[in-house]
């Protein structure tokens, strides 16, 4: 649990582990807008922020990959966090189209589905900004071929 002690454990032993071995903590959190229990993340950071006051020597270093700028955390740990906004273009549909097929290529055998389709699905998360729900539709929509017993991802598959 992160609450409760044996996080207190787990974060003693990692400040153990690092005091020790003389090595730095880089911790990423990436979707950090979706994760749901704030007040354990909050209490998290909190800890891991700092540990440089139960072990001088400790360093660690977190940062988040999020699509707000708010990220609500508590303002005892904001304080700490010291953070620096950095933001990233949104893929253009020709980039999107590239990683959806190379996603295609690794996650299904040749031929399953068409480039016209994935150029479809490209244009939409595109439309739509959401490269992950293209994923995610591709994912489902490999999984009815698989169980249609077709072989083939169809338009009638996606989300």
């Amino acid at each position: 649990t992160i609450i409760g002690r044996s996080s207190e454990r787990l974060l003693d032993k990692i400040i153990e582990h690092l005091v020790k071995n003389k090595q730095i903590l880089i911790v990423a959190l990436d979707d950090f807008d979706n994760l749901k229990n704030r007040g354990s993340l909050n209490k998290l950071l909190y800890g891991l922020l700092r540990a440089h006051e139960i072990a001088e020597t400790v360093q660690i270093s977190v940062f988040t990959v999020s699509n707000r700028g708010n990220l609500l955390i508590d303002p005892d740990v904001e304080t700490m966090f010291n953070r620096i906004p950095i933001f990233f273009s949104q893929y253009t549909e020709s980039q999107m189209y590239g990683i959806l097929k190379k996603r295609c290529q690794y996650g299904f055998y040749p031929n399953v589905i068409s480039d016209e389709l994935i150029h479809f699905i490209a244009k939409n998360a595109y439309d739509d900004g959401d490269l992950r729900y293209a994923i995610r539709s591709l994912s489902r929509a490999g999984e009815e071929a698989e169980n249609a017993g077709t072989g083939k991802i169809i338009k009638d598959y996606l989300l």
